[in-house]
């Protein structure tokens, strides 16, 4: 009878009783044996490189295995010496380069493994480079609580080193992290010392990536003055320096900030020239971040169908390359898109999917975000209660962890609650602390908001002076930074002072100058929400609604409930 030249296991369960026939010995050989075929078909053995060095290794044939041949190396070698040679040695080789092929192919959780793998393996900086590329691949799949204690680690071990730019560089990715858990005072303090170190040793290039990190975290706790001047500081920097990526995410943060700031098309210009930086360098990651930004500013000008198709593209990029936290806040997108079409059903699905997304992760300021969108759909469908569950708990989030800009918006909702529930007193008072923080973190597109609902309230009390003042001032910021839905939609309720004031004609010119904007961008959600308002108001007034021989409006869709 002739033995057996190969097998084929049709079961694991009877491959793993066939491997543990063989003796340990026996076992250790054939992985050493698998280990020098695999070898010989990928070219041989690659050449192994310093960790410390900056550049990833030459790509070999043998990077596709390289996670399998360090396993074959550690069963091949004995498990009473773990450290012996050569198998210690090639082990190391393999989840090295299996790490940098993993994080080559948007896979960060495996590099984040064979990162922690290897640097088990080697001590000193190595060890340190090694922790910190691990925590940059969580980082990267959006799990920011597990990078922040590889970081302190590797940090720690840099300073005990005296390896100055090293340290700078592991507190620039310590505060980045801290930053996406909502940890501000700390992501500052992190910054601010790697600043102090780059300036005493005179470490230009390093300092461009801390000038960034510290402008973003400066722009996500609301002090946005200073966030343009270090992010500006930042951008010369690194323009100096010829470093293209890093001058990417700048103009990425850059074009966040003029959009927070109200001014769209110094926004759109440089998220565009960010976009095409992201795509020169193939940074696949901040491409879907750009995409997503720009998606906003369509939304702001209440070009939804736009908007929508850009947060798909992001999404589908998040997804691709492994970032979670991306596609948690595609997802949050996506739903306040469709919330504003008045698609509450599929508004609830993207919100949720969010929100467990960014709960798994610990992102408490992405969580905080999008329970204010989920409050603020309730309310949209009419659960008051659980709108106002939903809207304290944002607040509480925003305030844990400093997001003033959050905070304001989620103010203003909450007072917006309280007038629909009769209590306008509250209300009142809400909108005011609102608009205190809007005008301290130059959040001006959401000042014309407040500056419009408070004019809306004025109008009804019959304190015309004011309301006209406040409907001025609210159209002229619309105005300025491009709103065209609110401007629409402030135009068609300034026309109540008119019509109350028993000046009908000057009412519905008025108002139909507002609808003709929201029917300019497509806006039929909120175009029947006005006509609606309208019609109710005429008839309190005992005049002709002023829609009167037009073509009758398409019925307002019912926000679905959660």
């Amino acid at each position: 009878m002739n033995a057996e030249t190969a097998y084929v296991f049709r079961h694991a369960l009877l491959r793993e009783a066939a491997y543990q026939l063989h003796l340990p010995g026996e076992r250790r050989g054939l992985h050493a044996l698998a280990l020098v075929l695999m070898e010989a078909v990928c070219g041989g053995r690659p050449t192994a490189t310093a960790v410390s060095e900056e550049a990833p290794p030459p790509p070999h044939p043998s990077d596709a295995f390289a996670a399998e041949l360090a396993e074959h190396a550690r069963l091949a070698g004995d498990p009473e010496k773990p450290g012996e040679q050569p198998w210690a040695a090639i082990r190391a080789l393999y989840l090295r380069r299996g790490a940098e092929a993993a994080a080559r192919q948007f896979r960060p959780l495996e590099a984040a493994r064979l990162w922690r793998e290897f640097a088990g393996m080697i001590s000193g900086v190595g060890h340190a480079i090694a922790l910190k590329r691990s925590g940059n691949a969580l980082e990267r799949s959006g799990d920011f609580p597990g990078a922040v204690p590889l970081y302190e680690k590797a940090l720690a071990l840099v300073r005990e080193a005296g390896d100055v730019e090293r340290e700078a560089d592991i507190l620039t990715d310590l505060g980045d992290a801290m930053r996406s858990l909502g940890r501000g005072p700390q992501a500052v303090r992190a910054c601010e010392e790697a600043l102090e170190l780059c300036l005493k040793h005179r470490l230009r290039r390093r300092m461009g990536a801390v000038l960034a990190s510290l402008g973003t975290t400066l722009l996500e706790t609301g002090r946005t003055d200073e966030a343009e001047k270090r992010l500006r500081e930042a951008l010369a920097v690194h323009r100096e320096c010829g470093d293209r990526a890093p001058e990417g995410q700048v103009l990425t943060n850059l074009g966040l900030l003029m959009q927070n700031r109200g001014r769209p098309d110094e926004a759109e210009a440089t998220l565009r020239q960010a976009l095409a930086v992201h795509r020169e360098c193939g940074n696949r990651r901040s491409e879907a971040n750009v995409l997503g930004n720009l998606a906003l500013l369509r939304k702001d000008v209440g070009q939804f169908e736009e908007a929508a198709a850009l947060l798909h593209q992001s999404l589908a990029l998040h997804r691709s390359v492994g970032d979670r936290r991306g596609e948690g806040l595609a997802c949050s997108n996506l739903g306040m898109v469709a919330m504003l079409e008045g698609r509450g059903e599929e508004a609830a699905r993207s919100m949720h999917e969010a929100l467990a997304i960014h709960s798994a992760l610990g992102n408490r300021r992405s969580e905080g975000i999008v329970r204010g969108l989920i409050g603020t759909l309730h309310q949209e469908s009419g659960r008051f209660e659980a709108a106002e569950e939903e809207l304290q708990r944002a607040l509480a989030i925003h305030r844990e962890v400093g997001n003033r800009r959050s905070e304001g918006v989620t103010l203003e909702n909450l007072a917006t609650l309280r007038d629909s529930t009769g209590r306008r007193d509250e209300a009142r008072v809400l909108a005011g602390q609102a608009l205190a923080i809007h005008r301290a973190t130059g959040n001006r597109r959401c000042e014309g908001i407040v500056l419009g609902q408070m004019a809306r309230w004025d109008v009804l009390d019959r304190n015309f002076e004011r309301s006209r003042e406040e409907f001025r001032q609210a159209l002229e910021i619309h105005r300025e930074t491009q709103n065209r839905r609110y401007e629409g939609s402030h135009t068609c309720a300034s026309a109540l002072v008119p019509l109350l004031e028993g000046r009908a004609e000057d009412a519905r010119a008025t108002w139909l100058r507002g609808l003709a904007i929201l029917e300019s961008i497509g806006d039929d959600h909120q175009a029947a929400a006005e006509i609606e308002a309208m019609r109710h108001a005429c008839g309190l007034a005992g005049v002709p609604p002023f829609d009167a021989g037009r073509d009758a409006p398409p019925p307002r869709p019912a926000p679905g409930a959660l």
